[in-house]
């Protein structure tokens, strides 16, 4: 216990490759130490609070070191509550976040159970291996998400190669060029760039608010369609929506004021932990 009763919260003990011991935030901090001793129900509730103003919100990288909490203590029903509450948070956004970046809708239950997976080993795990969730959640997410999804994609890309060619041929293969079967795979190095473009242009378009702003914005700005048309047999957005060209002119300031405000709150975050 700190002075005056308070709860102490054990730090973290993995390092950066300077040496430098991961830090949670404040609040995090702050956060951990008012939900300890919580009850099942309370907890819930608070849990349930979305405004991250709110003095009862509790952030991802607090729900994390409740789950590895509640494992070291062999606090079974403690361990299913607070991971129940943190797989809720970020489900929907995991499978989002994998059809984004054209992972086979067969494959997305698989491909997010094994991002479950990995997330709880490493939370649960006896080192400090999962230290980084409670610092910066959604970023170490992304990171299992972009391997995971690299997985799959060069699988895919192995499997349509292979299709083509002799069962018999196995990664021996030599096309007639000298090009082995490796050669026309793309390496990690090779496809990660790309992945990581689609990933940040799905948070950016998931940015803006409105359905409309975004549909708006993306065929104005990616797909090139004019906002009105002189001719009414041409497609326009104006057309798609029923509007009028102020309105859609509206639509495109406001998905471009959303846009700012996450550009924003994007800046100073490096998706490092912190030192």
């Amino acid at each position: 216990m700190a002075s005056g009763g308070a709860p102490t919260v054990e730090p973290l003990t993995k390092s950066t490759r300077e040496g430098v011991v991961y830090q949670r935030l404040p609040d995090v901090e702050a956060q951990i130490r008012a939900s300890i001793g919580l009850r099942r129900a309370e907890l819930v509730a608070r849990a349930a609070i979305m405004d991250s103003a709110s003095q009862e919100y509790l952030k991802e990288e607090c729900l994390v070191h409740l789950v590895r909490a509640a494992c070291l203590k062999d606090d079974v029903d403690g361990f299913n509550t607070a991971m129940g509450l943190l797989l809720r948070r970020c489900t929907r956004w995991i499978e989002r976040g994998f059809r984004a970046l054209g992972v086979a809708p067969q494959d997305v239950p698989d491909a997010l159970g094994e991002l479950v997976k990995r997330m709880t080993i490493a939370i649960v795990a006896p080192d400090d291996r999962g230290d980084g969730y409670q610092v910066c959640f959604w970023k170490i997410l992304k990171r299992e998400l972009l391997k995971i999804h690299d997985r799959y994609d060069r699988q895919r890309l192995k499997e349509k190669h292979q299709k083509s060619l002799s069962d018999s041929i196995g990664s021996e293969f030599e096309g007639e060029d000298g090009v082995v079967l490796e050669d026309i795979i793309p390496s990690y190095e090779d496809v990660a760039g790309s992945v990581e473009r689609r990933m940040l242009i799905a948070e950016a378009l998931d940015a803006i608010r409105d359905p409309r702003h975004r549909e708006a914005f993306v065929l104005y700005h990616l797909e090139d369609w004019q906002i009105e048309a002189k001719d009414l047999a041409e497609t326009s957005i104006c057309k798609r929506f029923g509007v009028t060209s102020r309105t859609v002119n509206n639509w495109l300031r406001a998905a471009e004021s959303d846009l700012l405000a996450w550009r924003a709150a994007s800046a100073g975050d490096t998706g490092e932990p912190r030192q």
